[in-house]
């Protein structure tokens, strides 16, 4: 069953494209796999989760935003101490080109940061979760900490399961 208020719209409006905030779990992966075949020598894996987004353009519009790519930054920056500022940045810009994932550049905070914050969640997640909640997006991650917490505040928050089966429906 669709959620409540994605069958109005739908009523109402007809059927639209499901607007998707993917959170850095969902994205990261197609950077690591980059980064082993660089730095390590392992076989390219290619990114399902974006494979399949990206053929379902139909029914999707998938975005993320700069914050999410600050957090892949400091990642690999972390994972993979020899990588370069210009090397993440080539693979940013590769990413920006190979998927269309629309990139949100301005972002507002409000104080439900705080909210959240003081009721258990991490910062980042915070802040990944008011960017959906603003935009009304669905947020589309594999973090069970934000998915759990998340829902408390916000109920479209999914983990790719959950977004395969809203797809099935549409």
């Amino acid at each position: 069953m669709l959620p409540n208020y994605l069958l109005f719209k739908i009523l109402v409006f007809g059927v639209q494209k499901l607007q998707i905030y993917l959170d850095t779990n969902i994205i990261y992966g197609f950077f690591k796999s980059i980064a082993e075949l660089v730095f390590k020598g392992r076989k390219y894996t290619e990114n399902k989760r974006l494979k399949l987004i990206e053929s379902s353009a139909d029914k999707i519009d998938a975005m993320t935003s700069f914050f999410t790519l600050v957090e892949v930054v400091e990642r690999l920056k972390r994972d993979y101490k020899e990588i370069l500022p210009s090397q993440i940045s080539s693979l940013i810009e590769f990413f920006r080109k190979t998927f269309c994932i629309k990139i949100i550049e301005e972002i507002l905070l409000t104080d439900r940061v705080l909210f959240f914050v003081l009721h258990g969640m991490g910062w980042k997640d915070s802040i990944q979760l008011e960017i959906a909640k603003n935009g009304n997006f669905l947020l589309i991650t594999e973090d069970k900490n934000l998915k759990t917490l998340g829902r408390k505040f916000y109920k479209s928050v999914y983990d790719f399961k959950g977004l395969l089966f809203l797809l099935k429906r549409l």
